[in-house]
């Protein structure tokens, strides 16, 4: 340990430094002696002594710091920050006041505007005063290579000291403050520090070790070499700069031979070694080196602005142009933000001028402003120099100035491509393709059938714009918007066509198929087309099959159990019961399709397949079935099915009730089925049919009237409604009729005749017994009250064609088969076909003798004049008294009686001719006496019992048997009555004339 004299004499070398006692006492202020410390141990270095291995006595202080600079610095085994000396509060560098004999010529050069002024922030001094009082001081002539190295300007290597709190307890060295500038070699040193600054973040030694260092140095050169530093005067700047002495400053010791010292320099109890040695060598550093960095380090804390020269300005530049835009944006900002701090801008400078890399300036700026700058991928590895460089390469003017333009007319070319083959798809072909179907269908109402099919195709398929070929626009939609427009306009064939093109196109499309299916069936009235079309037929077979090329047999179908579609099914069923109208084994067919539905098919067991049942059994007949779903559904509310098929089902149970002479009941179904769907026609129709039953022409006339009005609204009818028309206008016509408007009976009979044959043609409908008995009324009102005989004729004839042949229709046939044609042989088949219906009537077998005389078949004639005498004679039993006068019927008896007896006897008469029988004559005579016996009675005046002057025929033909006359003809009253029921008026109209 040095002795209180050593430590008395370092003191007044120090105070002799920078003549701090002149200038005190300049100031009016003394300088304060030091006294020396206790000659105790600290505390806490006896503890940290005490704490780690004995030192041997050769132990050094380069091998104490080389152990030292092996550990983590967050580790806390020993570090020389915790070796405090003992405080006293009586040091005071200022007992140093006797000056030293340094040679001051031979110091390193130190910056005058250092200071110690930060000194003032430290806990406590550090007692030198015992541990320097035995030290002789002296020192060596620095090295060469210790002045080249001064001169130089080397830095001295160590890292920022981070924090300057540990330097240790300097308080006692505030006096030094005041010491303004430190001279050497008569050099000047208050110079500002060059440009490359030391960074404030480098670590620089623990100031309490320089210190410790530089007094070591001094008791060591005192044993031999104090002439080395003597006669030279030092000048120190106000401090030194200790504020921003590195941590690793003892690290950076650590690292030169030269530089290292010995903890036995501080005696025995230290470990330190007695041999004297050059101060520097015995610092570890070269003088010149720490005066540099303390120099380095004062300037950058005395530095308030940020200085770069020209060159180094350039080149700063120069780096940030090369930058990436986001980088280079924010490094601008981070320089001209004035609460930058100097050494952030220090590294950031060094970084670009150094060529850093531009992921490591990125880190940096985050680090200093915690901001993320995203660098783009090619700048992630390389400094904007590297890049820049890359850059103005063959590869990167390809890449950067000819790809680019490349992509881009490639980009624009493909984007106008695609945005052409957009609208060309997408705007202009629908657009086109809807233009032509419209076309098309303007065409088709204007029943240009072809041209609008050829729109329909380029539509479909494609057009042409000049040698190219545009793909159409298929919609499936539009084949049952041309088929509608086809129906519409009963084209029927035309819709057909369209149906056949879809399913074609579209095998899969059951709407399609379905619709095809109904306008078979309901329109063009083809039962069996409609039923391979419903089990998924091929409609290009079918329709081959249907031209006759191709057996219906060949044709594949699906079965019934093999179609899931619901709608299909009771189409399929509804087309079966509408076929068996004509072919009644059909009836099976359909029922067995409902019964499936309800049975077996999933959404089958409904109102709506229900109800289609009812009317099966309505049309097969089946009574006890019809009233077992009339009770069902007479009182039932809600029923779950379409109003219109209710209104329509309700509507033919109760035709089938008025038909079964049940009018009464049928009235509550009629007036159901109007509250489910007031607008379907047949409640309305079926309400005539009630009013007729019941003799109420005015309400017939008015529900005949409301069911052609909803029949006309309706846009298409089926062959139901179809005949429901032209039924209901024959109705009007007879009520017309029956009030005596002839003209206008013929009329309403006319217009309904119409409907019918233009359905009929375009094979809508066929043939019924309404239908029939419209060519009958017509043939009656020509045959009764126009007087048109022939016109009669032939609309009696189309009534027996189309399922109207009536006894009364044969009767007048044969009527005017026998007046007008005198067709005898066709008037007696006429008649002969009425005899069936009504073998007694009077009118008949008068008309039959007649038919039969006139083709002289004599035999049938007196059989059939024998048959209507019988009639007569029990006719006229029955009367106890005739009074022809009084009661026509019994005037019509006699002349009945009169034209029997009479044509009796000519039959005889010819009979006995052709086969010479005296017996048949002889009964011929009698048969003209009785004759005249009836003539006499009638037309005899009652009052004077004269004889008319009327002829009696029967008595000219007796006279002409019995007188022999040759040649002559016996008179025959061979007119015959129009109807079956008229009674003869022949002698009394004669009266009246």
């Amino acid at each position: 340990m040095p002795s209180i004299e050593a430590v008395d004499r370092i003191k007044n070398v120090v105070n002799s430094l920078g003549n701090e006692a002149a200038i005190l006492q300049e100031k009016g202020v003394s300088l304060e002696d030091v006294t020396p410390p206790e000659e105790t141990i600290d505390a806490d270095l006896e503890d940290l002594l005490s704490s780690g291995p004995e030192l041997d006595e050769m132990t050094t202080m380069d091998s104490l710091i080389s152990s030292l600079d092996e550990e983590s610095p967050e580790e806390d085994d020993f570090s020389l920050d915790d070796l405090t000396l003992t405080e006293s509060p009586d040091d005071d560098l200022s007992l140093l006041d006797e000056p030293l004999d340094l040679p001051l010529d031979d110091l390193p050069e130190i910056s005058g505007e250092a200071g110690l002024e930060d000194l003032d922030s430290l806990e406590a001094p550090l007692d030198f005063s015992e541990e320097l009082a035995d030290l002789d001081f002296s020192m060596e002539e620095p090295s060469e290579e210790q002045e080249e190295q001064a001169d130089g300007g080397e830095e001295f290597p160590g890292e920022p000291l981070e924090d300057l709190e540990e330097l240790g307890d300097l308080d006692d060295l505030s006096d030094l403050a005041e010491l303004e500038e430190l001279s050497l070699d008569g050099e000047d040193l208050s110079e500002p520090l060059p440009e490359e600054s030391i960074d404030l973040d480098e670590d620089f030694p623990d100031a309490g070790t320089a210190l410790e260092d530089l007094a070591l140095g001094l008791e060591e050169d005192d044993t031999g070499n104090d002439d080395s530093l003597m006669g030279e005067e030092i000048v120190l700047d106000e401090d030194f700069g200790l504020s921003e002495i590195d941590d690793d400053f003892l690290d950076d010791m650590d690292e030169s031979d030269e530089n290292q010292f010995s903890l036995d320099d501080l005696g025995a109890e230290y470990n330190f070694s007695d041999e004297g040695s050059d101060l520097s060598a015995e610092l570890g550093l070269d003088l010149d080196e720490l005066e540099k960095n303390i120099d380095q380090t004062v300037g950058d804390e005395a530095a308030k602005n940020f200085e770069l020269t020209d060159e180094e300005l350039e080149k700063l530049e120069a780096a940030l142009y090369f930058l990436p835009l986001n980088l280079k944006i924010a490094i601008q900002d981070f320089f001209s933000d004035e609460t930058t701090p100097v050494d952030q801008l220090n590294k950031m400078t060094s970084m670009l001028l150094s060529g850093a890399s531009v992921k490591n300036l990125a880190n940096s700026y985050r680090k200093y402003t915690g901001k993320k700058i995203e660098i783009p991928l090619g700048y992630e590895k390389k400094s904007g120099e590297d890049f820049a460089r890359e850059r103005a390469s063959l590869i990167t003017f390809v890449k950067e100035k000819v790809a680019p333009r490349i992509l881009l007319g490639l980009g624009s070319f493909f984007a106008v491509w695609f945005l052409f083959i957009t609208l060309f798809n997408f705007v202009y072909r629908p657009l086109k393709a809807e233009s032509l179907y419209t076309r098309g269908m303007k065409e088709i109402g204007e029943d240009s059938y072809a041209a609008g099919e050829e729109y329909f195709n380029e539509a479909f398929f494609g057009w042409d714009i000049g040698t190219f070929q545009v793909r159409g626009v298929p919609r499936q939609d539009k084949f049952f918007v041309y088929a509608d427009e086809y129906i519409k306009r009963r084209n029927y064939l035309g819709a057909e066509e369209k149906y056949q093109q879809l399913l074609q196109a579209y095998p899969a499309n059951e709407k399609g198929r379905i619709a095809y299916g109904r306008l078979l069936s309901e329109r063009l009235v083809r039962y069996r087309d409609a039923e391979y079309i419903l089990k998924i037929a091929d409609p290009l077979m079918l329709a081959e099959a249907s031209s006759g090329d191709l057996p219906y047999e060949e044709i594949p179908l699906e079965e019934i159990t093999e179609i899931n579609n619901v709608d299909q099914l009771i189409l399929l069923g509804d087309n079966y019961l509408a076929w068996a109208e004509e072919e009644p084994d059909k009836f099976e067919e359909a029922r067995y399709i409902y019964a499936t539905l309800l049975k077996e098919k999933r959404g089958g067991n409904t109102d709506e397949v229900l109800l289609r049942m009812f009317r099966y059994h309505l049309r097969r007949n089946n009574g006890e079935e019809i009233d077992r779903l009339m009770s069902v559904y007479k009182d039932k509310e809600k029923i779950s099915a379409d109003p219109t098929l209710q209104a329509r089902v309700f509507s033919e149970l109760a035709g089938w009730l008025i038909d079964n002479g049940r009018p009464l009941e049928s009235r509550d179904f009629i007036l159901k089925a109007e509250e489910a769907d007031k607008t379907v026609p047949g409640s309305h129709y079926q309400y005539a049919r009630f009013f007729h039953q019941t003799y109420n022409r005015e309400g017939e006339k008015n529900a005949l009237t409301n069911a052609l009005g909803y029949l006309d609204r309706m846009p298409e009818m089926d062959k139901e409604h179809i005949f429901m028309q032209i039924d209901s206008y024959r109705r009007l016509g007879n009520l017309t009729l029956y009030v005596g408007d002839y003209e206008k009976a013929e009329q309403q009979y006319l217009t309904a005749l119409e409907i019918y044959e233009n359905s009929h043609r375009l094979n809508l409908i066929g043939t019924s017994p309404e239908i029939g008995a419209l060519y009958g009324e017509l043939g009656n009102l020509n045959y009764d009250h126009f007087g048109d005989y022939s016109k009669a004729l032939e609309y009696f004839e189309l009534a027996k064609a189309n399922m109207g042949d009536t006894p009364e229709i044969s009767y007048k046939e044969g009527f005017i088969q026998y007046n007008m044609n005198k067709d005898y042989p066709r008037a007696l088949l006429e008649f002969y076909r009425v005899s069936r219906y009504y073998p007694e009537s009077r009118n008949l077998l008068l008309a039959m003798g007649n038919s039969l005389l006139k083709r002289e078949d004599y035999y049938g004639a007196v059989s059939q004049y024998e048959q209507l005498l019988s009639l007569l004679k029990v006719e006229e039993s029955n009367k106890k008294v005739l009074l022809p006068d009084e009661r026509e019927e019994e005037w019509a008896l006699i002349e009945y009686l009169i034209m029997t007896y009479n044509n009796l006897g000519v039959a005889q008469e010819g009979v006995s001719r052709k086969t010479p029988n005296r017996f048949m004559e002889n009964q011929a005579l009698n048969s003209f006496t009785v004759s005249s016996e009836y003539f006499d009675k009638l037309l005899r005046n009652r009052s004077t019992s004269q004889r008319t002057e009327i002829s009696d025929r029967a008595g000219d033909n007796r006279q002409l048997i019995l007188g022999g006359a040759e040649g002559g003809e016996l008179s025959l009253y061979d007119d015959i009555l129009p109807h079956l029921d008229d009674i003869p008026r022949f002698y009394r109209d004669k009266l009246q004339e």
